[in-house]
């Protein structure tokens, strides 16, 4: 199952369409970076801009793309897409677009199984438990990930000389604003469960 819905593919292929200078090879072949070499191997250029992006888009959205950290290589594309125009309408646009699919991605994440009894409303979260677990996780490296991945307005604050903790507390101060936490203990869960349960218990608060 693709991630983006037919419409939603189409409204991306169109954004895409009006970035700067997206005629030029170069240009499009940036939308790729950081993609997986298993998904970015199978994108070949036809050297026809709407051709290729539409190629680019449903490869990167196909029902295999997936990866199995549960990421999605369609958000990266339209995350590189946004870094591209970032503070245009047409940045605000693909990002609206990219945290649609990015909360569907984690919805569906983790969804109850079948038959499963629905959990009762989630108990505030400890945030010094989340920062714990955040900073055992998570390398450097990974936190850089996870956020251009999936809170580009975190990712987009980070600097050169900003420390693991301070992005650490940059992230759950975002997420606690914009009411995006449960959002990532999920894709902490899923990239990292065994330091995700060592943590677990102390996560809520009383």
């Amino acid at each position: 199952m693709s991630l983006l819905t037919s419409e939603e593919r189409d409204k991306l292929i169109d954004l895409l369409a009006q970035l700067p200078n997206v005629e030029t090879p170069a240009v499009r072949n940036s939308l790729l970076v950081g993609m997986p070499d298993s998904t970015r191997l199978n994108i070949q250029s036809a050297g026809i801009p709407l051709i290729d992006l539409r190629s680019m888009v449903e490869i990167a959205d196909s029902d295999s793309a997936q990866q199995a950290d549960g990421s999605w290589p369609i958000l990266r594309v339209i995350t590189n897409a946004v870094r591209m125009v970032r503070g245009s309408a047409l940045a605000i646009k693909l990002q609206q677009l990219h945290d649609a699919a990015a909360a569907r991605a984690v919805k569906a994440s983790t969804a109850p199984a079948s038959g499963a009894t629905s959990p009762g409303p989630a108990r505030a979260v400890n945030t010094d438990a989340l920062r714990g677990l955040l900073t055992a996780a998570c390398s450097a490296s990974d936190l850089t990930t996870l956020c251009y991945d999936y809170f580009t307005e975190v990712y987009e604050e980070f600097d050169a000389g900003m420390t693991k903790s301070q992005k650490v507390q940059l992230l759950i101060d975002y997420c606690g604003r914009n009411g995006r936490t449960e959002q990532l203990l999920a894709l902490v869960e899923k990239k990292n469960p065994y330091q995700y349960n060592r943590f677990k218990a102390d996560l809520r608060l009383p």
